[in-house]
C-alpha cells in the first residue's frame, strides 16, 4: 500500500525544499574571507534581506558568472561591472507558493511580469487547477482560452505539456 502525503504536507515540503535550494545554490553566505580579487559584477552599498539573519544588514555582493562568492565590503575588489544599491535592497529570489503560471505560461513564456517581482520558483497546481494531468473535453477555462487566444489543449500528462511549453518558447 502507498503511503499519501497530504497536500498541506507536500506544499509545506515543496516550499522548504525550494527555498532551501536557492539560498544554497545562488548564495554563499559566510564566504567573504575567501574573497576572489576580481567580480563579474559588485553590487555595492545594498541592504541585504537573505532570510538567514533577523535583521536587514549593509553589505556589497560580488558575483562571478551567476552565482554570489562573496558578502561584505568589497571595497577593494575589481569588477567588471558595478550597480550601487544605496537606499535599495538586495534579496535572493522569492518563492510563489500559490502561483496559476502553469497555463499562463502558454500565453507568455517569458514571465516577464514575474521576474520583474523578484519571483525565481513557482508552485502551481495547488488548488486543483493545474494543466495537467487533463481529462477530456475541455473545461469552461480551457474553451475560453482556446476562443480568446487559440490555445490548443493538446496535450494531456506532464510530459506532453514540458513539449508543448518547449515549442511555445
Amino acid at each position: 500500500m502507498k503511503n499519501k502525503i497530504k497536500r498541506r504536507q507536500f506544499i509545506g515540503t515543496m516550499a522548504k525544499t525550494g527555498l532551501f535550494l536557492g539560498v544554497t545554490s545562488g548564495f554563499s553566505y559566510g564566504r567573504i574571507f575567501a574573497v576572489p580579487n576580481r567580480f563579474d559584477l559588485v553590487i555595492k552599498n545594498g541592504q541585504i534581506i537573505d532570510g538567514i539573519k533577523s535583521e536587514s544588514y549593509k553589505a556589497d555582493l560580488g558575483i562571478i558568472a551567476d552565482r554570489i562568492e562573496a558578502v561584505g565590503d568589497l571595497n577593494t575588489a575589481s569588477s567588471k561591472s558595478i550597480i550601487d544599491a544605496k537606499g535599495k535592497v538586495v534579496s535572493p529570489g522569492f518563492i510563489d507558493i500559490h502561483s496559476h503560471s502553469d497555463t499562463e505560461l502558454l500565453i507568455n513564456p517569458k514571465a516577464e511580469s514575474k521576474i520583474r517581482q523578484g519571483v525565481t520558483l513557482e508552485l502551481g497546481g495547488n488548488c486543483a487547477h493545474s494543466p495537467f494531468p487533463r481529462k477530456k473535453p475541455l473545461t469552461q477555462f480551457e474553451k475560453e482560452l482556446k476562443e480568446k487566444i487559440n490555445l490548443h489543449f493538446d496535450w494531456t500528462d506532464l510530459e506532453g505539456y514540458h513539449s508543448k511549453m518547449e515549442k511555445e518558447e
